[in-house]
């Protein structure tokens, strides 16, 4: 039974002389999980796997492929991008279809980007439309963390120094036999230790007050207070504010400018941000249609694409005519007429609007092609051989089939020297 083989590798996670073997063990509760349909749990296990995989680098990259089609069926995108990258990592050339996964890999590479650009250019965007008091509110209180974790290292860093320089002073006290020098003890009756721990504290932090937050030398503009004014009398914090809405280019992460500088601020800014998201979420529409063959989470990324571009983009007739496709080939009429509608009302012209209302369009498109590829050739050799009437006569008949086809300069050509 199930249970029986959890006990049984459970016990083997306990045993000492199998902590070479963890990954295979964590991999094998991965297996029973997934026979019990228990899918999260499943993942726990693939992920214990891989962490304590050290010198089994097959294990890891099966344990890592395993993790990765198991987020991939739960539409975790993300994880699974991840997990296939350590995969590939380890994966040999001579795997079962090592072509297949490589493919699979860098599609779900592709997805995930486009993805993640959207999620950073929202976030962004939903910071940049908040009132800019909240906003530096909130960039201060990041600068505030560095602030303290830049404190925690150096507190950790002088009482390393302590300890080393604890250690040298007491081996100095002892005596040739071992035992302690005169003038040992206790470190606070140590006039020599004290005097090194003092000077120490001053190279340090200098003279400062016994009082609470003694390590912040000026606590008024560390604090990041926000009041624009005190007792009607303007202060330097609200000329600072006041001249906050200035963003200049910063590598400083204690420095406001290096937060705001990457926030779309601006009406050029956030049309630049705008223009990401469309282009992120057109590539993603395509390879959830094209490349994984999933056609629901194609409709929700093209729909996402329509309501975020009111106004026609470049790319509209493009999504609105994959969303006719997509909502055709799923049945839903009312939906299918409503792009049809839209394809044939604001791009009455389009090859889209031509093959909505023709499906052989296209078909009759490439026959107009090679007729005019045959044509032209013909009528190359004519000219070769100074047959200019002729010449023009084929240059005329081409322009009678299509006007706008990309060799009718060349026919322009031929017909100009001809006629001269």
């Amino acid at each position: 039974s199930s249970e029986k083989k959890r006990l049984d590798l459970f016990k083997m996670l306990k045993d000492a002389k199998n902590i070479n073997y963890l990954d295979q063990v964590y991999f094998a509760l991965a297996e029973v999980a997934v026979i019990d349909e228990e899918f999260g749990q499943a993942l726990d296990y693939l992920q214990l796997s891989v962490a304590k995989s050290v010198e089994n680098e097959y294990q890891k990259a099966v344990s890592s492929l395993t993790a990765a089609d198991l987020y991939y069926q739960r539409q975790n995108y993300q994880m699974s991008g991840a997990y296939y990258d350590t995969a590939m990592m380890f994966l040999p050339e001579d795997y079962p279809n090592y072509k297949s996964v490589k493919r699979q890999t860098t599609i779900i590479s592709d997805l995930v980007n486009h993805l993640t650009v959207v999620q950073i250019e929202d976030s962004l965007q939903k910071l940049a439309s908040m009132p800019r008091p909240e906003l530096n509110a909130l960039v201060d209180s990041l600068i505030q963390i560095v602030v303290e974790e830049e404190e925690r290292q150096r507190e950790e860093e002088l009482l390393r120094q302590q300890a080393i320089a604890m250690g040298a002073q007491n081996r100095s006290r002892m005596g040739p036999g071992g035992g302690v020098a005169v003038g040992g003890g206790w470190y606070f009756y140590n006039t020599q230790a004290m005097s090194m721990g003092y000077s120490e504290f001053l190279a340090k932090w200098g003279s400062r007050k016994l009082e609470d937050n003694w390590r912040l030398s000026n606590k008024q503009q560390t604090s990041f207070a926000m009041d624009d004014e005190i007792d009607g009398e303007v202060t330097a914090d609200s000329l600072m504010i006041a001249d906050s809405n200035a963003v200049f280019a910063s590598s400083n992460p204690k420095d406001r400018n290096f937060y705001l500088q990457k926030i779309p601020l601006t009406p050029e800014q956030m049309e630049a941000s705008d223009e990401k998201i469309t282009q992120a979420l057109y590539n993603a529409g395509f390879i959830y249609k094209e490349s994984l063959q999933k056609s629901p989470e194609a409709i929700v990324t093209f729909s996402d694409f329509h309501d975020r571009n009111m106004e026609d983009h470049e790319l509209s007739i493009q999504v609105y005519f994959q969303l006719y496709l997509l909502y055709k080939e799923i049945g839903e009429q009312e939906k299918m007429e409503e792009y049809k509608a839209i394809i044939l009302e604001r791009y009455p012209e389009s090859d889209y609007a031509k093959l909505i209302l023709n499906p052989e369009y296209f078909k009759e498109l490439q026959k107009k092609h090679n007729y005019l590829t045959d044509l032209y050739e013909k009528t190359y050799k004519a000219y070769e051989k100074g047959q200019y009437t002729m010449v023009v006569y084929n240059s005329d008949q081409a322009l009678e089939v299509q006007e706008e086809h990309e060799i009718i300069p060349k026919f322009l050509y031929l017909k100009a020297i001809s006629m001269a």
